[in-house]
């Protein structure tokens, strides 16, 4: 359940510019892993490489897409314990 004051702060930070919501969010990020040597520009540098090379390997078959409906209804039964 979410507190009223997270809403609050999330209602007041939608309102901001793109940028600024971005910047929120990488700063929050930092705080979740505060051991984290990569820099924000890194860490979007590395994830760009990341899907670039995923999408590679879709487009050759070297990889197969998962259907959303099957993984949600897949996540669902681990997290019920089916």
């Amino acid at each position: 359940m979410t507190s009223n004051k997270v809403e609050s702060i999330a209602k007041e930070a939608s309102q901001l510019e793109h940028r600024d919501r971005v910047s929120i969010i990488e700063k929050l990020l930092e705080t979740l892993e505060p051991d984290s040597k990569s820099s924000p520009s890194e860490v979007e540098a590395e994830w760009r490489t990341e899907v670039k090379r995923r999408s590679d390997d879709l487009s050759s078959g070297r990889a197969t897409a998962i259907p959303w409906d099957h993984v949600k209804e897949e996540g669902e039964k681990l997290i019920n314990g089916d």
